[in-house]
C-alpha cells in the first residue's frame, strides 16, 4: 500500500493536527519526567486521538476526501 501526503485540505489538516497533538503529548510526557512529578504515566488511549487523526489523513481508506492518483514528484511512503 503506498501512502500519499495529503493534499486536500481535510486530509491534510486531520494529518497535521494529529501531529501537532503527538508533539504536544510527548512534550508534556517529556515536561512531567524533568520535573520529576509525580504521575502515574500516561495511558495508552492519551495517544489514540492523534494517532487516529494521522491515520485519517494518510490512509487512503480512512480519507474523507478521495485523494488524486499519485503524480511524478509527489512524496509518497511506502507502508
Amino acid at each position: 500500500m503506498k501512502v500519499v501526503l495529503p493534499k486536500k485540505w481535510l486530509n491534510a489538516t486531520l494529518f497535521y493536527f494529529g501531529c501537532v497533538g503527538l508533539l504536544l503529548q510527548l512534550a508534556a510526557a517529556l515536561t512531567i519526567w524533568w520535573h520529576s512529578y509525580d504521575h502515574p504515566g500516561m495511558p495508552w488511549y492519551i495517544w489514540l486521538a492523534p494517532v487516529m487523526l494521522i491515520c485519517w489523513g494518510l490512509l487512503p481508506a480512512l480519507q474523507l476526501q478521495n485523494e488524486h492518483p499519485g503524480k511524478k514528484g509527489e512524496v509518497r511512503l511506502k507502508v
